[in-house]
């Protein structure tokens, strides 16, 4: 081979790869080097990538068994076309496989200290398994087609700021398979998409600062198992997670370590769930804003901490029906939505007196979030008739009073108050019923008069009746609670007294800033984006004195109805610096920018311009114009989905008059504004619970416009285009429209 004396075992494999004979140097796989065992990677790196043809009939690949490979393996951007399997061989060195696109890897029951793999393209399977891998895999935003086999994989990672397994981004079109495997450093699959389904039947996953399994907004188009004794030593995080099939935790452990959530799956959508893992679960367990199709679980395996606000179901398999109200005690916090949700699920089969006992049992448990009156007045109606759902008690009471009372004057008669032929025969009995019903019908209650201490008696008889009569109109009518049109309504507003959480990009000036004004004179929270860090402080202290205060504070309260906002709020305001020419960079600069887990509204403000005719464009400013314009509202969006979906938000998209049609010198621009308005219609069809909004704004008043009047070489003119807060007022009509419509499309013009 030119440049490159070959020793014996490698000129075997150089001979057999033409036809893609195997090789085996020996049984088992090789500790130290010697001399008919090995064999340097760069002769395996020219014969992959076309050092040598391969034999006329025959399909050439590199199959070596038992070999100590020296040197780095480096196929880094390549195009392999023939298969590469190592069995039982030892690598000194971390292959480096980024970028490269081939047909088919084998690593099966090799060691190496870890192996790069982003980016790899791979039209057939990756094979893993059986391996000892001491450091990082890395697959990063990978695409493998036939699948990943990672069986009986052992993966020691000892550096605290890596991954054992990292694949964020990940693509595969088959069955990822991880069973029985040992994985120290935990598994990060943020964002991957996994249409085969994905296995860890067995597997053991050690924790990375707290965390053994991240998924956060992974998609599984088929089963999830994370079952069989699988076990996490640490947080398994699937928020805003897709599972189209069953997601099973059966026979598992789930263990928290320095984080106290063992399983946080906010925002999560699963057809079917199997939750009954090995022994209770160790950490808190979170649901909070997820859907599940079928619940099938042993209650008494999840944890003392459960949280399960916003949580949906269909249907609760797994127990006596009875016995699910103790699931909902597991709550932190009261939230009256995880009651509201069981009833509804008992009404639905038939068990109205579960949905009544579990409404109670929503109101006695609410009890404890009110003032030291509406406590005492709860525990009246709670004692009285049960909050309404158990009348039968006021006449339990009624009937033991009447009977104490007629005892008591049976034995201590009451004084007559007029002559014998004006008044009717006195009966124990039916003067305590005289007493004990507000407006007296019997005629005795003015005829006598109780003695001595029964006085007292009748007192409290008559005090009995009126509390007794008042709790039950109460109760009857729903005064001592929310009704269901008022518990929807405080659902639909959220906690915060009508106030709602908004992320505006492009937040800095123009009709950004001037949408940040107008929510947060509503006193909404917001997280304002920009690119320049000493400009978001600027605005930021602007917004939090109040000095750009200039319009009318209106909210809508339960019945929706617009009313002042209460004086004196103001929400809080979070910078966030993102460069949105660099979309890539977002999901890392997201993860530690401490966002809110629930988003009423994302608005995308921001945009760049940069005109000229299509002769003069060079694909620069094609590409900084669709990055800032359409790849980062993409994947902005796409990242605040969970968050979206958690509040059933809202999306509007800042389009362009450019987005309707496009003239001379404005190709690119529009070309991404076109793109914007395919970004929205198919958001908009891809997510029901999501509102999405794009607003079409004519010539605006702002910074970009100056730029392009002078691009256009013609003068600047404030007055005659929209003023941005006129674009802003609309904006913020359009996330103001009551969840029963939405508005879709609309168009400001000057």
């Amino acid at each position: 081979m030119d440049g490159l004396d070959l020793t014996a075992p490698e000129s075997r494999l150089w001979d057999a790869y033409p036809t893609g004979a195997p090789v085996d140097l020996g049984d088992g796989r090789p500790d130290e080097p010697a001399p008919d065992r090995t064999v340097r990677a760069e002769v395996i790196a020219r014969l992959l990538l076309g050092g040598r043809e391969g034999r006329p009939g025959f399909v050439p690949a590199v199959r070596l068994s038992g070999a100590y490979i020296t040197g780095r393996l480096d196929l880094s951007g390549g195009d392999v076309e023939c298969e590469l399997t190592l069995r039982h061989c030892r690598l000194t060195e971390s292959p480096d496989l980024s970028n490269v696109r081939t047909r088919q890897i084998e690593f099966a029951g090799c060691r190496m200290p870890g192996l790069s793999g982003d980016g790899i393209q791979v039209d057939g399977y990756l094979s893993l398994i059986g391996s000892r891998i001491d450091g990082e895999v890395r697959l990063p935003r990978g695409q493998i087609t036939a699948g990943l086999r990672m069986n009986d994989v052992v993966i020691h990672q000892t550096d605290p700021a890596r991954w054992g397994l990292f694949a964020r981004g990940l693509n595969v079109d088959a069955g990822t398979h991880i069973r029985d495997a040992a994985v120290s450093g935990g598994i990060s699959l943020v964002g991957a998409r996994m249409n085969g389904g994905l296995f860890l039947q067995g597997t053991t996953v050690g924790d990375r600062d707290g965390m053994a399994l991240d998924a956060w907004n992974i998609v599984i188009a088929d089963a999830a198992e994370f079952s069989a004794g699988f076990s996490a030593e640490g947080m398994v995080r699937l928020r805003g997670a897709k599972v189209e099939c069953t997601l099973s935790f059966d026979q598992a452990t789930l263990r928290a370590t320095t984080d106290p959530c063992a399983l946080a799956a906010t925002s999560m959508q699963v057809e079917e769930m199997h939750f009954r893992p090995a022994v209770p679960v160790v950490g808190r367990v979170v649901l909070d804003y997820s859907h599940i199709g079928v619940l099938r679980d042993n209650p008494d395996r999840w944890p003392e901490t459960l949280w399960l606000r916003g949580l949906t179901y269909d249907a609760l398999r797994g127990c006596p029906p009875q016995d699910r109200l103790n699931w909902l005690g597991r709550n932190e916090e009261f939230h009256p939505q995880p009651y509201e949700q069981l009833a509804a699920w008992y009404r639905q089969i038939g068990h109205d007196d579960l949905a009544r006992k579990v409404l109670l049992a929503k109101l006695r448990a609410r009890r404890g979030t009110l003032g030291r009156g509406a406590r005492l007045w709860s525990r009246v109606l709670d004692w009285t008739v049960g909050h309404g759902y158990r009348p039968w008690m006021a006449a339990a009471w009624v009937a033991l009073l009447a009977v104490a009372g007629a005892v008591i004057f049976s034995i201590e008669p009451a004084r007559p108050l007029r002559p014998p032929g004006e008044r009717p025969d006195f009966s124990a009995f039916v003067y305590t019923l005289d007493l004990l019903i507000p407006l007296g019908t019997f005629g005795l209650r003015d005829a006598y008069d109780p003695v001595g201490w029964t006085r007292w008696y009748a007192y409290g008889l008559i005090a009995a009746g009126w509390i007794l009569v008042t709790a039950l109109i109460a109760g009857a009518t729903g005064c001592c609670g929310p009704t269901d049109r008022f518990a929807r309504a405080a659902a639909m507003i959220g906690d915060n007294g009508g106030m709602g959480t908004y992320l505006i990009t492009g937040a800095t000036g123009g009709i950004g800033a001037a949408a940040a004004e107008l929510l947060a004179d509503r006193g909404h929270d917001l997280v304002l984006v920009g690119r320049s860090a000493e400009r978001l402080a600027t605005v930021t202290a602007r917004l939090g004195s109040g000095a750009h205060a200039r319009t009318q504070v209106m909210v809508r309260d339960a019945n929706g109805t617009p009313v002042a906002a209460p004086a004196g709020r103001r929400g809080t305001t979070q910078p966030v610096v993102l460069d949105l020419s660099e979309p890539r960079r977002l999901e890392a600069a997201l993860a530690v920018a401490g966002l809110p887990e629930r988003l009423d509204g994302v608005v995308h403000s921001a945009g760049v311009v940069d005109l000229g005719p299509v002769a003069e464009q060079d694909a620069d400013h094609w590409i900084d114009q669709l990055m800032v314009n359409l790849v980062a509202a993409a994947e902005l969006t796409r990242l605040l989905l969970p968050a979206l979906r958690a509040a059933r938000g809202q999306v509007v998209f800042v389009n362009s008059g450019a987005g309707l049609r496009a003239g001379p010198g404005w190709s690119a621009y529009a070309a991404s504004k076109h793109g914007l308005k395919a970004l929205a219609d198919s958001l908009r069809a891809e997510e029901p619970d999501i509102r999405v909004t794009s607003v079409y704004p004519g010539r605006t008043a702002t910074e970009m416009q100056r730029k392009v009047r002078a691009q256009e070489g013609r003068p600047y003119e404030a007055g005659e285009f929209i003023e941005p807060i006129t674009v802003a007022r609309t904006i913020v009509a359009a996330l103001e429209t009551t969840p029963d419509a939405t508005i879709t499309d609309v168009s400001v013009r000057p």
